[in-house]
């Protein structure tokens, strides 16, 4: 694994939750839930995207 892919990876939790951040004022507990889901999810940061992220190539093609 490319240490950028690692930078990539922290940046896109950064950009995640300032949009977090600057999203969540007025809403309820629902609403603030489906905007973090959402969020986290489409900057690929959900622990499962990660995952997939981190393990893209195996280490036999290394």
């Amino acid at each position: 694994m490319d240490p950028s892919e690692i930078v990539d990876l922290a940046e896109d939790a950064v950009q995640a939750w300032s949009e977090i951040l600057a999203a969540k004022g007025g809403r309820t507990h629902s609403e603030l839930s489906d905007l973090v889901r959402q969020t986290v999810s489409g900057h690929g940061i959900l622990p499962t995207q990660v995952r997939e992220r981190l393990t893209r190539d195996s280490v036999t093609t290394v």
